[in-house]
């Protein structure tokens, strides 16, 4: 066994060590490589970014959507039910269209006469507040809404009996 007479250690054998060319360490990086390096990471990080809510975008915009109709839907389920509960002496037929009054009093009723066959001076105080088509599945259009009603429940129609009625739904043809 030998001695490294410099350091006191005992050394088996001193052989100088060999470096493969794989094995070699690297050298330090120039200050500008780094600094390019912490550049393009910054840069990358923005990329993720930008690119996480351009995904992201579409699913809130769906969400709005969802929830602007579940709100529709909810407003008209309270108009619906707030219709059943008025006031009326005669049976509702679903596809006729009745009025909706209001007396001077408040008290709110249906009747089947529109404000143009209510004679102007025998007629009661009120205040007309709408006419509404009560539907088969016992909701409720205004009067306005009818006919787009109509044209989008035909189209619905063909589309189940012929599977053609879609396009006209989406507006255009798909293929």
């Amino acid at each position: 066994m030998e001695v490294d007479q410099e350091y006191g250690l005992n050394v088996c054998q001193r052989r100088p060590m060999e470096l493969s060319p794989q094995k070699e360490r690297p050298s330090k990086m120039p200050r500008a490589d780094v600094v390019a390096l912490a550049q393009q990471l910054s840069d990358a990080d923005d990329f993720i970014q930008a690119n996480i809510c351009n995904k992201l975008k579409p699913i809130a915009d769906q969400m709005k959507f969802l929830r602007q109709q579940a709100f529709q839907i909810l407003e008209s389920a309270r108009r619906d039910r707030e219709l059943h509960h008025t006031q009326c002496s005669f049976k509702k037929v679903p596809g006729q269209i009745y009025h909706l009054y209001e007396k001077d009093c408040g008290e709110r009723y249906m009747s089947m006469l529109s404000p143009g066959e209510w004679a102007v001076t025998t007629g009661p105080a009120q205040t007309h507040l709408g006419s509404f088509r009560l539907e088969a599945d016992q909701s409720w259009t205004p009067e306005q809404d009818v006919n787009a009603r109509d044209k989008e429940m035909l189209a619905f129609r063909q589309f189940i009996q012929n599977g053609d009625g879609l396009p006209a739904l989406m507006g255009s043809r798909p293929f």
